[in-house]
């Protein structure tokens, strides 16, 4: 984490300022919060109580800090320190500044196997370049440092390739998930592997039920699902995990 100067918290009436804050996990699901907390509170005790709350080992959980107003995550600062540094120490000059709520990415070690992985699900830049066919990410201050995470081995159905990348996520596990145009198909990409899995698609352009249109978006639900916006077929459809076909759940009547 980068340093940041020490602020003096802002003070309401003579009292130490609250800060509202929200623990989210990769997949976009609050898992902890909303609840207000002194800006004096160390970063320690708030792991501490997001630990308990998730039931995980203190030691395996990691945060990192989003700025937010109105739930819109409006830059990040870093890694939480696993230290009695306060918040306001820690977030900088968060305290002296208009921001009201703070934003935090969890990352659980329990769910992954290496430091690897947990080094490629912590937040960053994540770029479907679609004439590469690949998706590179780029470390939060580290310009000029981005890495290839999927693909880059020219345009192709092969499962170490991509074709025409549109949309792409990160599930809480770390486990990158990639909307293929140009396949047709949504591949699943495991942290720091060089081959993939289809999750969604795959079988040609189409409207049948196992197949996909040019898809564009995709999310992960809190079941598991893979939620896949096709352009072609102008239909959301919903994938389970380990499903060979989706259901169409918006749209699907034509454009």
């Amino acid at each position: 984490m980068r340093p940041h100067p020490t602020p003096a918290a802002k003070s309401v009436g003579g009292s130490a300022r609250s800060l509202v804050i929200r623990v989210r996990a990769l997949s976009g699901a609050i898992v902890w919060g909303p609840e207000a907390l002194d800006a004096s509170t160390s970063s320690a005790e708030l792991r501490r109580r997001v630990a308990t709350a998730l039931g995980h080992p203190e030691g395996k959980v990691r945060l990192v800090l989003q700025l937010s107003t109105d739930c819109l995550a409006s830059g990040d600062v870093g890694e939480l320190p696993a230290t009695n540094v306060s918040l306001a120490e820690a977030i900088g000059n968060l305290a002296a500044s208009s921001l009201d709520i703070v934003e935090l990415a969890v990352v659980l070690l329990t769910e992954m196997p290496d430091s690897q992985a947990c080094a490629r699900a912590l937040p960053g830049v994540y770029i479907a370049e679609s004439t590469n066919h690949r998706v590179t990410r780029w470390p939060l201050g580290a310009p000029g440092r981005g890495e290839v995470v999927a693909g880059g081995n020219g345009r192709g159905q092969k499962s170490t390739q991509l074709a025409g990348p549109r949309g792409v996520f990160v599930d809480a596990s770390g486990r990158l998930l990639v909307a293929e145009t140009g396949n047709d198909r949504v591949t699943c990409w495991a942290p720091g592997a060089t081959s993939s899995m289809v999750v969604a698609g795959g079988e040609g352009r189409g409207d049948r039920p196992w197949q996909l249109s040019e898809p564009h978006g995709i999310c992960v639900d809190n079941a598991g699902a893979v939620l896949v916006a096709e352009a072609g077929n102008h239909r959301v459809t919903r994938w389970p995990q380990g499903a060979e076909i989706g259901e169409v759940v918006a749209g699907g009547r034509g454009p």
